[in-house]
């Protein structure tokens, strides 16, 4: 955990209230726009508070905390370079116009050791049972080879040519299917 900080932290986040006006099925596109440009100019021009535009035109609720990696990478470039009280103008998504405003940027924080722990140790067990799993195979493959080596007589010695004989020192434990 403090070897390795930078692994428990939470993460850059922002706060953002939100507006989403809905693009209607059956109905022009144009609309819904007209709609969100409409609540745009009365926070921008008008100097209506935002929570105030928001009931008369938000048909969903504010998205609230938002954590890098979260949305689409040219929305998150959007919001992510704001300053607090700035508002976008109304972006468009498949489903409708957002407009937001940003509320507060969050700095990321190291997450309690706490509430870590079982995941660092989970890392940790992981990682010596992967070492020593990887070490169990490797001896048994040298043992497996030394062993079918050391079980073919002489005899069979002789009657394999010598290119089979350099394979099957080579091959270990894929010698068994071919004997």
């Amino acid at each position: 955990y403090n070897q390795h900080p930078q692994e428990f932290q939470s993460g850059e986040q922002i706060l953002v209230d939100s507006i989403f006006i809905p693009i209607v099925k059956n109905e022009d596109p144009a609309a819904a726009a007209q709609k969100a440009r409409e609540a745009y100019d009365q926070i921008t021009k008008e100097n209506k508070p935002f929570p105030e535009v928001a009931a008369a035109y938000s048909k969903g609720p504010s998205l609230g905390n938002i954590h890098r990696k979260q949305l689409k990478p040219d929305l998150e470039d959007i919001l992510f370079h704001l300053e607090p009280g700035m508002v976008t103008a109304p972006y468009e998504m498949e489903n409708g116009f957002y407009i937001f405003k940003l509320k507060e940027n969050i700095a990321p924080e190291s997450i309690p050791l706490d509430t870590v722990n079982d995941a660092i140790q989970k890392k940790i067990y992981n990682q010596k049972f992967q070492t020593r799993f990887q070490r169990s195979i490797f001896l048994l493959h040298r043992l497996v080879q030394n062993t079918l080596l050391d079980r073919l007589s002489l005899i069979d010695l002789l009657r394999l040519p010598e290119k089979k004989i350099r394979d099957a020192r080579n091959m270990g434990p894929q010698l068994c299917l071919q004997f």
